[in-house]
């Protein structure tokens, strides 16, 4: 049976390298990791980088019912099209959405992983309150996506507190939302729903099982997701937490040099310390 995703990717460094795959979040696509702001081209002198589309976002294409937007499925397909490309045990880079689908990955399929790097990434939502609580929000979110200009969704959702530091930098924020705009409001209304963190499984309960040594990294004035961050470890992740000052939610688009000088100690340390650096 012909797999329904067909994803768009960017890829960048020699083939015969170790494969590290880059996954964007909410809004984003591959260019957020591989365009004029990105930090690939730090990472493919020793990895072969692949940043792909996530369904709903940029240039990918799903062939089938909104059940292809769960996560769920949405991993079953990414992990294919990785060992398509690979044949290897990979290595991910992740953020937000994206980090959420690359935990899933390492949890349930934990053979063709190595190690990741998850930055302001959760693991669920325990009380299913809270979930059912969150999917109606998302739901309500994806309908606007839809009824009104995405300009206009895009300046809501870029005035949430969460994103307020990268307002610091107005002329790169209004270029990143300039490439948002290449999205397609339909699309993106069927990732919200399907990718909601209210409708995807709780990991919290796993995470002392996922194998693959981690970094979890998360941005000081960003209190929520460093709290996060710190609450995995303590429930028994093998993950080392770095905190990097001066910034939000979006590390590596407000503090680049600094995501990719914690991102690149991890990822060529063949010992993969566990000690937090925060």
């Amino acid at each position: 049976m012909a797999s329904p995703y067909h994803f768009h990717r960017i890829e960048s460094g020699a083939t015969d390298l170790p494969p590290l795959l880059f996954l964007h979040g909410f809004l984003g696509s591959a260019t957020d990791w591989a365009g004029p702001d990105g930090v690939i081209e730090h990472f493919h002198d020793q990895f072969h980088c692949i940043a792909i589309d996530l369904p709903g976002h940029g240039r990918t294409v799903v062939d089938g019912s909104d059940d292809y937007y769960r996560m769920e499925n949405v991993t079953e397909g990414l992990c294919e099209v990785v060992q398509s490309l690979t044949g290897d045990k990979c290595d991910i880079v992740a953020y937000s959405m994206g980090g959420r689908l690359a935990l899933y990955m390492a949890a349930k399929y934990p053979q063709f992983f190595r190690r990741i790097v998850l930055e302001s990434a959760s693991p669920g939502l325990e009380n299913e309150t809270e979930r059912h609580g969150r999917l109606d929000a998302d739901r309500i979110l994806a309908d606007r996506i839809k009824r009104e200009p995405l300009e206009a969704f895009l300046n809501f959702w870029y005035d949430q507190p969460l994103f307020a530091t990268m307002k610091r930098d107005s002329d790169r924020l209004q270029a990143l939302m300039k490439r948002r705009m290449e999205n397609n409001r339909a699309e993106l209304s069927r990732a919200l729903r399907g990718l909601s963190i209210g409708a995807q499984p709780s990991l919290w309960e796993k995470l002392g099982e996922i194998d693959c040594l981690s970094l979890l990294i998360a941005g000081r004035e960003d209190a929520k997701f460093v709290s996060i961050a710190e609450a995995m470890v303590a429930r028994g992740m093998k993950a080392q937490v770095t905190v990097v000052e001066d910034c939000g939610h979006n590390v590596h688009f407000e503090r680049p040099e600094q995501f990719v000088r914690e991102v690149q100690r991890f990822l060529t340390n063949d010992s993969s310390s566990l000690d937090s650096d925060d």
